[in-house]
């Protein structure tokens, strides 16, 4: 029997909810963070207090680390601090490959550094999920002095190109000296790659793509001259201005959401993010939406054998052979995976979905694609 998506009501909270300060901050150091701070070291606002490679993890409180392990950092917040406070940067100020070094820093990292190579710049400010993570109404009621700082970014670091910004249908949007286009389409065609290919073509050429929640976060960092410590978070129907590193359970308790009630949770999206395994940490920087799933509301993965009925491949947007590719991915035949074109896979979870048999393809895709990337020629 074939699905229909439901979709999530967003428009119970018509205003971003700043929370109360938790009694702790919980910072999770995934995808290769290291610590660069110990036990007991104080801490302010903007410190670093974890590096992976050129991107950096802020403390988002003034404190002190109460403990430091391979997964978290842990830190205990004060308002009295004996340690000087960062200063603001002038960051308009700053040389372009400077702004571009810091704004990647801070984990924003689709900015191009060849400038000539940018004929134009577009916004994707459409819901990037089937059930609507919309966080757009409220970044432009409440946040568009901070958008209007990212353009102005965007057009110092890339004065020559063109900037698009794609919105829902009727959305009755506007921005200064920026072409607002309105998008018809529905999802998975609101995904940045065919929005890119609807507005430029297949074959366009020096075209950067930005979300609209990096637009906010390229202003908020302009405006303020600081490190990003907080992001604009949708959980459930509820929208707030979040710390990063704010704890889960402290959330979850402060929206009225029973922690007891929850089975399961998902980052980024319900059917393309990313599926939480505790609630035991904190917010990270890239995290735009958070949902929360009751048990009867989880359906079952059996990762019983694929019958190849087709069903994946009948609904993937991009056209790959998906019941062929998802039994490669299992089997651990990763040079097969990538004959049937892997990383042409958008990861929009359609396939998943609609599984019959309730497979975890998007699951064996993922491993596969970072299996096939350890296989690459270094150089």
């Amino acid at each position: 029997m074939k699905k229909t998506l439901q979709r999530i009501d967003y428009t119970a909270s018509t205003k971003i909810q700043v929370l109360e300060p938790p009694s702790y901050y919980t910072f999770m150091l995934d995808a290769g963070y290291t610590s660069a701070v110990k036990k007991k070291e104080e801490v302010v606002i903007g410190d670093i207090i974890a590096t992976c490679r050129n991107t950096h993890l802020y403390s988002s409180c003034n404190g002190i680390v109460e403990s430091v392990s391979e997964k978290a950092i842990k830190i205990t917040p004060h308002e009295e601090s004996t340690k000087e406070q960062i200063s603001p940067l002038s960051f308009k100020t700053m040389e372009r490959s400077a702004q571009i070094e810091y704004l990647e820093a801070n984990g924003i990292d689709s900015l191009w550094r060849n400038t000539k190579n940018v004929q134009v710049c577009i916004i994707n400010a459409l819901p990037t999920d089937a059930v609507a993570v919309q966080y757009m109404p409220f970044l432009f009621a409440e946040e568009k002095e901070t958008l209007e700082h990212g353009i102005e970014t965007l057009r110092s670091l890339y004065p020559s190109a063109r900037i698009r910004c794609a919105v829902p249908k009727n959305a009755n949007i506007s921005m200064q000296s920026v072409e607002v286009v309105e998008y018809a389409k529905t999802y998975p065609y609101t995904l940045t790659p065919f929005v890119k290919q609807e507005l430029e073509g297949q074959d366009a050429l020096g075209v950067l793509t930005l979300s609209l929640i990096d637009l906010w976060r390229i202003g908020s960092i302009a405006r303020s001259g600081k490190p990003l410590t907080e992001t604009i978070l949708v959980v459930n129907n509820a929208v707030v201005r979040c710390p990063v590193g704010y704890p889960l359970t402290s959330l979850l308790e402060r929206l009225s959401i029973s922690v007891d009630s929850v089975a399961g949770a998902v980052s980024n999206g319900v059917m393309n993010g990313e599926p939480l395994c505790t609630l035991e940490g904190g917010v990270l920087p890239h995290f735009y939406s958070l949902h929360t799933f009751k048990k009867e509301e989880i359906p079952p993965v059996t990762d019983d054998p694929c019958v190849s009925c087709g069903f994946c491949t009948s609904v993937c947007p991009v056209g790959i052979r998906v019941h062929l590719l998802n039994q490669y991915a299992e089997r651990t035949m990763f040079e097969a995976c990538q004959e049937e074109h892997l990383e042409a896979c958008i990861e929009c979870g359609m396939c998943d979905y609609v599984c019959i048999t309730k497979r975890p393809i998007m699951q064996y895709i993922r491993n596969a694609k970072q299996h096939t990337k350890k296989m690459l020629p270094m150089g």
